[in-house]
């Protein structure tokens, strides 16, 4: 390690500024004394003071408030190198929070930091004297704020520091709340919104139609039918007859449920019995809605040799034993009325059960039995 340090301060001994160290040797100081033993001793202590006082001077510490002040200090070659005080705690340490003004450490205890070091000067290059000139003027401040690289708190989120934890916890659970509001708000819009009626060209089912009952039609297109294969046959109206059948399939409680049976029957008739369209002019699902088949003007294939003069409606699920719930049966009834009102059913119609037109269960024991006491219903 070499250390070279440069003074410009003069040993004084505490003697006038004029006058310079003369420190001796203890040779010298030996030879000096003589005669009185009292007078050498006195000589030997302050020759060892004047020693200690220059020694002490020529190594750069303070003497009569005087500063040290080094020209050059050069280090090579070294490692594990302190300069200045260096402390040991032994035992625990308690260690401060520090918030800084306006999110700059540079205005912080800057005024303390001049005063231990007259060189102090900051990352962003500011000196002691600029930083203590920048307190006092609110620009140069906010400059010194901007050219803090490391910064530890921005600007925008000083207001943070006042809210207090339990704070932050209820604000959190507010924006949440106000969160789950707008979400459940932009579902009910979406769910209350009513689906538009798409009338289809072959049909005649239109708003006008919904308007005179409050029944609710679920048309082709709500219910995602496929096109018919050909164009059917247009039914000449009003019609004399209306007959009821059952699908003879699962029961249905919602328009989910019934649309899928709905569709599923379609396929079924298309595929496999191989016909233009799904069979029936109408049906009514357990949800209280009649959802459109071939409508008021198509000719069905619902029953061979009544199709062209008769409206087929028919019952979603099996009704062989099990009756139908009240709602589906009142749905039936509102239909029929609906297609009197609109002319497409006479008003002294006959109402039939399929099997009492051809050998099959249709509509069910348990539902043929309940259209038996309707006023329009006559035996053959």
């Amino acid at each position: 390690m070499t250390l070279v340090a440069t003074s410009d301060l003069s040993c004084t001994n505490q003697l006038p500024s004029s006058a310079p160290c003369n420190c001796s040797s203890d040779e010298e100081s030996e030879s000096d004394c003589s005669g009185d033993d009292s007078m050498c001793v006195q000589q030997l202590q302050s020759d060892s003071k004047c020693n200690e006082d220059c020694l002490m001077q020529s190594l750069g510490y303070p003497n009569s408030n005087i500063f040290p002040s080094y020209g050059e200090v050069s280090i090579e070659n070294s490692n594990d190198v302190h300069i200045g005080n260096k402390n040991f705690y032994n035992g625990p340490v308690k260690i401060k929070q520090i918030v800084y003004a306006n999110g700059n450490p540079a205005l912080v205890n800057s005024s303390d930091k001049a005063k231990d070091n007259l060189g102090f000067e900051m990352d962003s290059g500011h000196s002691a004297a600029e930083v203590k000139d920048c307190c006092k003027d609110p620009e140069l401040a906010d400059q010194a704020a901007a050219e803090s690289p490391q910064s530890p708190i921005r600007n925008g989120f000083i207001w943070l520091q006042n809210v207090s934890k339990h704070r932050s916890v209820e604000i959190g659970i507010f924006v949440i709340v106000v969160i789950l509001f707008f979400i459940v708000l932009m579902v009910l819009l979406v769910l209350g919104r009513s689906p538009a009626v798409v009338s289809n060209p072959s049909n005649d089912l239109t708003t006008s139609s919904q308007k005179d009952t409050n029944l609710r039609m679920v048309s082709r297109y709500e219910w995602v039918a496929q096109p018919p294969i050909k164009k059917t046959t247009t039914l000449q109206t009003p019609v004399p007859y209306v007959i009821i059948h059952h699908t003879a399939t699962e029961f249905c409680t919602s328009q989910a449920q019934c649309v899928f049976h709905v569709r599923q029957i379609q396929t079924f008739h298309i595929e496999s019995r191989g016909w233009f369209d799904i069979a029936y002019n109408f049906l009514v699902g357990g949800d209280g809605a009649a959802y459109e088949g071939r409508g008021w003007t198509g000719e069905g294939a619902h029953t061979l040799y009544w199709n062209k003069n008769s409206i087929g409606i028919a019952f979603v699920g099996t009704f062989l034993t099990t009756a139908p719930p009240e709602i589906q049966i009142l749905a039936c009834q509102k239909l029929i009325d609906l297609g009197v009102k609109l002319g497409y059913i006479q008003q002294n119609y006959t109402l039939l059960g399929a099997r009492q037109l051809f050998a099959t269960e249709s509509p069910g024991l348990a539902l043929f039995e309940i259209i038996k006491k309707w006023d329009h219903w006559h035996s053959l």
